[in-house]
C-alpha cells in the first residue's frame, strides 16, 4: 500500500500543473495551449527533469518497486564482478532473470492508480468530443461520401505507420497495429477554424468532415484494441475500455446549462458556439481535461533517452499531412467536387491531436507500444494543434486562389 502522501502528491500534480501550464500559454495566446501545456507539464513530471533533478522521487511517484529494482541491480553488479568464479555465474544469471520478472510485476502492480488516473482522463477527455460535436443543421447528406472520406484519412497514414514499424523498424505486428492506430484514429472535434472552412467549401461540410472523422475512429479503434490484447493478454483490454469512450460520446447529447452566453468569441482552437453549456464544456475541457490527457501522456517519455529521427519524422508527417492526402483522395474519388474547393472541406480531418494523445496515453501505461514511439506520437500531436492557423491561411489562400480562377473564367 503507498503512502497517502505520495498518492496525494502524485495525482495533485497531475492533475494542478497541466492546468498551470495550460493557463499560462493561453495568457501567451499560443496555439495548441491546452495539448502543449500538458505536455509541457509531463515533461517537467517526467524523466527528462523530475528524473534527472531527483530520479528517486520520480521513480517513487510514477515507477514504483523500488525495492525489485534495487534487488535487480544488486545481482548485475555482482555478475559485472571480473572475479566472479565461473561456477557461481549460471546461478545469479537465472537469478537475474527471475529479479527482472519480478521487477516487471512488481511495476505493473504498483502503476495500477496511474493507470487508473489515466484511464479516467481519457475517458472524460473523449466524453467531452459529444459536447463540442458539429449540430445538424436540417441538412441529412449520405453516407458515401463521409464513409470515403473516413477510410482513406484512415487507411492512409494507418497503413504507412503499419508498414514503417513493422518492415523499416522490425517491430511486431501487434506494435505496429497500435502505432498506426494512434495515426488513423478521427478526429476528437472540429476547431472554430476547420469547421468554418469546411462550411465555406460546402453546405453541412464540417458534419461531413465530422461523420467521416467518426468511422476512421470505428477503423483505428479495433487495431489498438486488438494490438494491445496480443501483447498483454485480455486483462489489458480493461485498460484499453477508455477509448471506447469516444464512441459513447457520439449517443449521449449535451448538457443544457442555465447562464449568460459569452459576449464575445475567442481565438482559442475550439469552436466557441452560443449557448453557455456549450463555453462551459469548451472551457473545462480546454483548461482541465485535454491538459491532463497530455500530461498523462508526456509523463512517462524521456525526451532526450527515447528520441529517434525516422520514427519522429515519419510519424510527425503521417499525424497530419497523411490524413489530409487520405481525406482529400477520399472525397475527391466519389466524383462531382472541385479539387481547391475539397482542399479546404478536409483540413479538419487534421484536428486529432487529442485522439491521438489518448491512444498513445493507454499504450504507454500498459506498455504495449515501443518506448521511441510514443514521443513521435506526442510530437504529432503538438504539430497537429500548432498549425491550426497554418491551416486557417492555407483555407484563405486556397478560398483566394478559386476567386482568381473563377474570376480568369469570367473574363475569357
Amino acid at each position: 500500500m503507498e503512502p497517502a502522501t505520495e498518492i496525494i502528491l502524485r495525482h495533485g500534480l497531475l492533475l494542478t500543473l497541466p492546468i498551470l501550464c495550460a493557463l499560462i500559454l493561453r495568457g501567451a495566446r499560443l496555439p495548441g495551449w491546452p495539448v502543449l501545456g500538458g505536455l509541457m507539464a509531463g515533461i517537467l513530471l517526467g524523466p527528462t527533469f523530475l528524473g534527472g533533478v531527483s530520479p528517486n522521487t520520480y521513480e517513487q511517484l510514477f515507477e514504483g518497486a523500488v525495492q525489485q529494482r534495487i534487488a535487480r541491480d544488486g545481482l548485475a553488479i555482482a555478475l559485472s564482478d571480473p572475479k566472479l568464479p565461473p561456477e557461481t555465474r549460471p546461478q545469479l544469471q537465472a537469478a537475474l532473470i527471475d529479479a527482472e520478472e519480478l521487477w516487471e510485476d512488481a511495476r505493473w502492480v504498483d502503476q495500477r492508480p496511474l493507470r487508473c488516473h489515466t484511464g479516467t482522463v481519457v475517458a472524460l477527455t473523449l466524453l467531452g468530443a459529444g459536447w463540442l460535436a458539429v449540430r445538424r443543421n436540417g441538412r441529412r447528406p449520405g453516407l458515401a461520401v463521409p464513409a470515403s472520406v473516413g477510410v482513406w484519412s484512415a487507411a492512409l497514414p494507418g497503413a504507412l505507420a503499419f508498414v514503417a514499424m513493422t518492415r523499416w523498424w522490425g517491430f511486431t505486428t501487434a506494435q505496429g497495429a497500435v502505432a498506426a492506430a494512434a495515426v488513423a484514429i478521427g478526429p476528437w472535434t472540429l476547431t472554430r477554424i476547420d469547421r468554418e472552412a469546411a462550411d465555406a467549401a460546402e453546405l453541412g461540410g464540417a458534419r461531413m468532415v465530422q461523420t467521416a472523422g467518426r468511422m476512421a475512429s470505428v477503423i483505428a479503434l479495433p487495431a489498438a484494441l486488438w494490438g494491445m490484447w496480443q501483447q498483454r493478454g485480455g486483462e489489458v483490454l480493461i485498460w484499453a475500455a477508455p477509448l471506447c469512450a469516444i464512441i459513447l460520446a457520439w449517443l449521449i447529447p449535451p448538457p443544457r446549462l442555465p447562464g449568460p452566453a459569452p459576449e464575445k468569441k475567442t481565438p482559442d482552437p475550439f469552436f466557441p458556439e452560443k449557448g453557455s453549456g456549450v463555453f462551459f464544456a469548451r472551457e473545462v475541457l480546454g483548461v482541465v481535461a485535454v491538459p491532463g490527457l497530455a500530461a498523462c501522456a508526456a509523463v512517462k517519455v524521456d525526451l532526450f533517452g527515447d528520441f529517434a529521427i525516422w520514427p519522429v519524422i515519419v510519424l510527425l508527417l503521417l499525424s497530419g499531412d497523411a490524413r489530409w492526402l487520405g481525406a482529400y483522395a477520399g472525397a475527391m474519388l466519389p466524383g462531382g467536387r472541385r479539387w481547391l474547393r475539397t482542399m479546404r472541406l478536409v483540413m479538419g480531418s487534421m484536428a486529432c491531436g487529442p485522439t491521438q494523445l489518448a491512444i498513445a496515453a493507454i499504450a504507454v501505461h500498459t506498455r504495449t507500444i515501443p518506448d521511441v514511439i510514443p514521443l513521435a506520437l506526442l510530437l504529432g500531436a503538438a504539430y497537429i494543434e500548432i498549425s491550426v492557423p497554418l491551416r486557417r491561411h492555407m483555407s484563405r489562400r486556397l478560398m483566394e486562389t478559386e476567386e482568381e480562377i473563377a474570376n480568369i473564367s469570367d473574363d475569357t
